[in-house]
């Protein structure tokens, strides 16, 4: 279940796929409630589905998430990043790191 009072078109995250297209997954951040870069602006919100839970935070200031960090009940971790294709020119979701938890 995600909260619909923090992050908007959500439902997409836990189906990322490396490449996918950012027309596919948008999520708008509607009441962020999380400070991740420091500056004492607030610009991620949290879901949680399953035992699983995401972080998505604008880094852009657009009010929509460009990194979103997935973290997994085994303590399994992914950290997505918008970037932009070279080959094509549009804005696509890849897979920037992951591990596990320690």
């Amino acid at each position: 279940m995600w909260t619909p009072d923090e992050l908007g078109g959500a439902e997409c995250l836990s189906s990322l796929a490396d490449g996918a297209s950012l027309e596919l997954c948008r999520s708008e951040l509607l009441n962020p409630t999380i400070d991740m870069t420091g500056d004492g602006v607030f610009d991620s919100g949290r879901m949680v589905e399953g035992d699983t839970v995401f972080l998505a935070t604008d880094r852009t200031g657009d009010g929509f998430a460009d990194t979103v960090t997935r973290i997994g009940p085994d303590g399994t971790y992914e950290v997505w990043q918008v970037s932009e294709s070279a080959a094509s020119g549009t804005a696509q979701w890849r897979l920037d790191d992951g591990g596990l938890l320690a």
